[in-house]
């Protein structure tokens, strides 16, 4: 099926992205047939997926004896890739005040 070839292009993907995208490509496909169609062939993320996550945030933050609470002690940065119409690639740096959460800088570059 092409729910299989979209989620390997995406393996991030769940099948609710996986479904709307083959919506927005003009496949007639409901949510869950796509659901079925990938837990049939072993491409659905596992069910506490989303909780693992959430847990390595918990640890992360358990980094700091105390959480800094004044701005500007620490800085995270983040980084995103998109891809633009017409083909190309995008890529954005962002750094983020941990203690205020204000974005200090977005940094697109094309390359």
């Amino acid at each position: 099926m092409e729910a299989a070839k979209y989620a390997e292009e995406w393996p991030a993907w769940g099948h609710r992205k996986i479904a709307a995208l083959m919506r927005a490509d003009s496949y007639e496909v409901s949510t869950s047939t796509v659901q079925r169609a990938l837990r049939r062939r072993g491409l659905l993320l596992p069910q506490g997926y989303r909780a693992d996550r959430k847990s390595w945030a918990m640890l992360r933050r358990m980094v700091f004896h105390d959480l800094p609470t004044q701005r500007n002690r620490v800085w995270q940065t983040d980084f995103s890739e998109f891809e633009t119409s017409g083909g190309g690639i995008w890529r954005i740096c962002a750094v983020i005040d941990y203690a205020t959460k204000y974005c200090c800088a977005a940094l697109p570059a094309p390359r």
